[in-house]
């Protein structure tokens, strides 16, 4: 099971690729060793997203991430953890996400140079099909991939700073 869930946690990426947090929190005594890794430390306190550990071929860090890495844990890593079953129908659901998000880039979403806002800048998408994608894109995001036990009952995660 431990392998299961390590193929899916670096198949996806979406906690490290900025698309659902814009930086992640460091602990003080983990700076050294994220600078170390060639992580992008931000004044000395977080990790800008996206992260440059994260590859085609998952997280080059892995093993040594940082605390705020290891302790996230996605809705989706969670029912594979507590529930078991087969792997391949989770790993569908990061395609899915994967290809909707093509999508929305293909059809001109864009974050700002400080990662704060999205923009929509292009032609050649319907409008319907691109909220669509949208639409699903968030249902997903929501369903599988948001943190699956918040950090702090009743308030947001204080190492990560949610993209917009």
């Amino acid at each position: 099971m431990t392998a299961e869930l390590e193929e899916l946690c670096q198949a996806c990426g979406f906690c490290c690729d900025g698309t659902l947090f814009q930086k992640a929190l460091l602990r003080p005594e983990e700076v050294p060793t994220a600078k170390r890794l060639g992580l992008h430390v931000i004044q000395d306190k977080g990790i800008a997203q996206p992260c440059p550990a994260l590859t085609e071929a998952g997280c080059g860090v892995y093993a040594e991430r940082p605390s705020v890495c290891q302790s996230f844990i996605c809705k989706l890593y969670a029912r594979h953890r507590d529930e078991g079953g087969p792997l391949r129908p989770r790993l569908r659901k990061v395609e899915r996400a994967k290809q909707l998000l093509a999508v929305m880039k293909q059809g001109g979403m864009k974050r700002s140079e400080d990662g704060s806002e999205l923009t929509f800048e292009g032609e050649g998408m319907d409008g319907f099909a691109m909220m669509a994608a949208f639409s699903e894109l968030m249902e997903l995001l929501e369903h599988d991939f948001a943190r699956a036990v918040p950090a702090v009952r009743g308030g947001p995660d204080p190492a990560c700073t949610p993209a917009p």
